[in-house]
């Protein structure tokens, strides 16, 4: 047991830490020995090396020992620093932010919802050009007739206005950040389909999903958590740019990397959830004794709303 225990614990480590920590204290070690005024000199860097190598303590076992021992600590610090910044990096994406912040969430959320008011009709106006193309073309049995009907450039505009309406929010914004709203869209869709309230039906749901599904979604779930701590490497970047100011660039790229992905994965975990409800919602309403002989619809999923509220 033990064994299993240190394996898992090493690979986790080598894994989550090694990766990311030692490459930070590796750059942090740079930028302390060239500064600000002599940040391209890698002479400087290797004539230091050199001095380090040289003296008798490096290659003494003992001292070996305690460095790496001390490196490895280091790591670990400033792995579980980082990754309690991730937590702080996800309340920011989804939009809960501290009180007195209010005015800033007020002011973007209203503008985001201009810009999604304006690109939702835009999508809607393309949806109606495109069904008067295809009445007319029916009517005149034209082209409409046949498989040319998703051809028509009725319908490439629509498509490519929806998924211009989307990349601001793809439901109307209540917030001030995308994967707050996209998130939030779940929760949204489900009572607006299904007439239940996945909040509070969640958990019920959770307990009777096969195995297969909970891991799906806990590494959808870890993939998030992943790209939030890897945003979350800015700030120590950013911390170091005051002795080195490579170490900005860094910063922003860590940074873009870390949002884009936590999209993507937000987006995918968000689908998960909602793909899990469409397939196992007659599942719950049997285990919470609603009866379902068809598909699920919205009076069973009143009933079933009714009963996770204790509510008769």
């Amino acid at each position: 047991m033990l064994a299993e225990l240190g394996s898992g614990l090493a690979d986790r480590w080598a894994a989550v830490l090694l990766p990311s920590a030692l490459l930070f204290l590796t750059v942090a070690g740079v930028a302390g020995v060239l500064g600000q005024t002599d940040w391209y000199d890698l002479d400087t860097l290797d004539h230091d090396a050199n001095h380090l190598a040289g003296q008798p303590g490096a290659h003494a076992p003992g001292v070996l020992l305690l460095a790496t021992a001390g490196l490895l600590l280091a790591a670990a610090g400033a792995g579980l620093a980082v990754r309690a910044l991730g937590g702080g990096v996800r309340l920011l994406w989804q939009g809960d932010w501290p009180q007195g912040t209010g005015w800033l969430r007020c002011r973007l959320t209203e503008r985001r919802l201009v810009r999604w008011t304006v690109a939702d009709q835009a999508y809607a106006e393309a949806l109606r050009a495109h069904a008067r193309h295809t009445v007319a073309a029916l009517r005149t049995g034209g082209p409409g007739t046949a498989d040319h009907l998703g051809d028509t450039p009725s319908a490439a505009d629509a498509a490519r206005l929806r998924t211009a309406r989307n990349r601001i929010a793809p439901c109307r914004p209540v917030g001030p950040t995308w994967t707050g709203d996209r998130i939030r869209s779940v929760d949204q869709r489900v009572l607006t389909a299904y007439d239940l309230d996945l909040d509070s039906a969640w958990p019920r749901l959770w307990l009777i999903l096969p195995d297969a599904e909970r891991t799906e979604l806990r590494t959808a779930r870890d993939a998030y958590d992943t790209a939030a701590t890897l945003a979350a490497w800015a700030l120590p970047y950013l911390a170091l740019g005051i002795r080195w100011w490579p170490a900005l660039l860094v910063s922003l790229a860590v940074a873009g990397i870390g949002l884009r992905r936590g999209r993507a994965a937000a987006d995918a975990l968000c689908e998960l959830l909602e793909a899990t409800v469409d397939l196992h919602n007659r599942a719950l309403a049997e285990a919470l004794g609603v009866p379902c002989p068809g598909p699920f619809d919205r009076d069973t999923g009143t009933a079933v709303t009714r009963i996770v509220h204790k509510n008769p």
